[in-house]
This record gives C-alpha cells, sequence and structure tokens, in this order.
C-alpha cells in the first residue's frame, strides 16, 4: 500500500513539476509522449496513452537510466561473473531494442533470459516522458542487504531526466527505501523468430554460472 501511495504521489508531483514547462515544449517539440508503469495494480493509465518504446530517443533514456545506475552502483569486485550484469525492460521492447540499450549501456551488459536472470539485474520499473522531460524509476541490487535464503534486496531510485541538445542529462534524483516500490517482473528479450521448416532457433551465447557472455548479438 505504501508503495502504491508512494507511486501515486510521484505522478503527481511529475505533472505539477513541469507542467508549465509542458507548454512550451509541446509547442516546439510536438506532443512526444511515453508513459509506462511495471506495477499493473499502480496508477490507470489514460486510454490513449500506451507504451511506444520505437522511438531513438526512448531507447537512448532507458539505456541512460541504467547507465546511470550500474556506473554509480556496479557489481561487486571480484564476483565470479567478473562484472557482467543483466538489464530488465519494459515489457514491449523487442528483441532488436533490448540488443541496442544492452550495447548502449557498455561491454558488459546483456538483456535478461532464463539463462542470465542470476546475473546482478538492474530494472526499469516505471516511464515518464513528455517533451524534453522524463522521469524514470531504475531499480538497482542492495548487496549490502539480503533477506532469508540470500535473497537480493531492490532499491528504486526515480531519476528526474531534462534533455538538452538531444542528450538526456540527469538533473535530480530520488532514492527510495528498500521495499518501497514493487520490483518489476522480468521481462526476458524475445526469443529469434524460428524460420520456418528450422529445427529450432540460433540464440546468442549467454552466461552460465561463473561465465560471462561472449557477445550480445544476433548472429548465428
Amino acid at each position: 500500500m505504501l508503495g502504491d501511495f508512494s507511486r501515486q504521489a510521484r505522478v503527481l508531483l511529475a505533472t505539477a513539476t513541469v507542467g508549465v514547462a509542458m507548454g512550451a515544449a509541446t509547442s516546439m517539440h510536438g506532443c512526444t509522449s511515453v508513459v509506462y508503469d511495471s506495477n499493473p495494480e499502480g496508477v490507470p493509465l489514460p486510454a490513449d496513452e500506451k507504451p511506444d518504446f520505437a522511438s531513438r530517443t526512448v531507447l537512448n533514456l532507458l539505456a541512460g537510466s541504467i547507465a546511470w545506475a550500474s556506473e554509480r552502483h556496479p557489481p561487486p569486485a571480484g564476483a565470479a561473473d567478473d562484472g557482467w550484469f543483466a538489464i530488465n525492460l519494459p515489457e514491449g521492447v523487442t528483441r532488436e531494442q533490448y540488443i541496442e540499450v544492452a550495447t548502449q549501456i557498455g561491454d558488459r551488459a546483456t538483456p535478461v533470459t532464463p539463462e542470465t536472470e542470476h546475473l546482478p539485474t538492474y530494472h526499469i520499473g516505471w516511464v515518464w516522458m513528455r517533451g524534453d522531460h522524463a522521469r524514470v524509476d531504475v531499480f538497482r541490487p542492495v548487496y549490502s542487504l539480503t533477506r532469508p535464503g540470500g535473497q537480493v534486496v531492490y532499491q528504486a531510485i526515480t531519476l528526474h531526466f531534462t534533455r538538452r541538445f538531444s542528450a538526456w542529462r540527469v538533473e535530480q534524483t530520488q532514492p527510495w527505501d528498500p521495499g518501497v516500490v514493487t520490483v518489476p517482473p522480468l521481462y526476458y528479450m524475445p526469443p529469434p523468430e524460428a524460420e520456418e521448416g528450422a529445427e529450432s532457433p540460433t540464440d546468442e551465447t549467454v552466461p552460465t554460472s561463473g561465465t560471462a557472455p561472449e557477445a550480445v548479438s544476433d548472429a548465428p
């Protein structure tokens, strides 16, 4: 219940703080907008606000959010996975978009799949963007805290972005206490489409326990 209240407060805050700037932004840049909420019990989305992750601007926003979190809160040094980590993007992102975002983040980021979900994972849980303003919830693992059984604890951080000269910049951050905001469910990178008559699709190399993936690509 606390998580739902915080989410509603953040939506209202985002609307109020950029409402004035929105008038100028929409007149200059059109009415580009993205609203995504990973929590099905969160604030209902307007019928005309459909998630659209086809825009390169939006993909840059997703990549920038996880890059910010993974650079400031990296996986533990000396871990068996040698710094590799998985990224969990919003439902609806395509295979190609997943790979593009992972490539932008860095050479040790890989899309989450059943084979990579054991890696340290950074999640995107809430996305709001219109004009040159955006808010994103990014979740980072907190390895200094653990639950019984060794379950990883996650912390949500709301990043406040402003776009300047086609680049997103983090202007403000709002960290939340672990557990306040629900961690998004895993949305695995979609598998490659099976060709007609093929026995099984060929996927990219993925890590097994203690082994880092060789690459993130669609090459057979």
